[in-house]
């Protein structure tokens, strides 16, 4: 209601953590219940059974997106990771967004150096074969970060048509290292900008995120690898593509 009484565009991610395969994975030792109200080394009260979570994305689906040209509100439907969700709930919430056109998938892959080791261990699959067998490789989903995604996992993207949103700051903070934004560029990649969030990044500015892309790719010492007219266009037009919006 806020937004649409500002007159601003708005994508809200209904996103989510399961409380089952985090058990599942407290039980198989890839994490911790530390302490009493804490599981995985989170507050348990973030995490949520799958039903109810596949029931509230349906309940802001119905509520809330509207696919019309030049609509106001979309939703986009995210598990926030693959450590927080199951193959069978990741594939349940694209078959979700599957029945409702303009409704798009999100979620964080490939930012730091162990995922790909978890996504081995758990699933017994690297970062292009996962996304294939939750359904996701599809043009409706984007990924945040992709600093450790392969050139074989960027050409997959590039095939699928599936979309990167960039969120240098975030990763350096992290020192999750620097996404390979040029060759997914060349690779013909769709790619956004972002900021990750709060609690990874001390100043949520997208001028400053586009200057940090832009600056980020000139580190091998050439100029080419990232204008700024690449810069901006992933802030704005690469933006947009990535939310579904090209309907001006």
């Amino acid at each position: 209601a806020v937004t649409a009484e500002m007159g601003l565009r708005f994508h809200p991610v209904r996103g989510g953590m399961s409380r089952q395969f985090q058990q599942q994975q407290a039980a198989a030792g890839a994490a911790a219940l530390d302490q009493p109200g804490l599981l995985g080394g989170m507050p348990a009260a973030l995490f949520e059974s799958d039903e109810d979570m596949l029931a509230d994305m349906a309940r802001c689906i119905q509520q809330h997106h509207d696919n019309s040209r030049l609509s106001m509100c979309r939703v986009a439907l995210g598990p926030a990771t693959a450590r927080s969700a199951s193959l069978q709930l990741m594939r349940q919430v694209a078959a979700l967004a599957a029945q409702h056109p303009g409704v798009r998938l999100h979620t964080h892959l490939a930012e730091g150096e162990t995922d790909l080791q978890f996504s081995m261990d758990t699933f017994g699959s690297d970062f292009r074969q996962y996304v294939a067998s939750i359904g996701w490789d599809s043009s409706s989903a984007w990924f945040a970060h992709c600093c450790r995604a392969s050139a074989a996992d960027v050409q997959a993207f590039a095939a699928a048509g599936v979309g990167v949103a960039h969120c240098p700051s975030s990763n350096l903070r992290l020192a999750a290292g620097i996404a390979g934004v040029r060759h997914m560029l060349d690779s013909g990649v769709t790619v956004s900008l972002g900021t990750d969030g709060a609690a990874s990044n001390d100043s949520p500015h997208m001028l400053q995120e586009a200057r940090m892309a832009m600056l980020l790719q000139r580190h091998t010492g050439k100029a080419s690898g990232c204008s700024a007219r690449e810069a901006l266009r992933m802030a704005t037009r690469g933006g947009a593509a990535n939310l579904g919006r090209e309907d001006g």
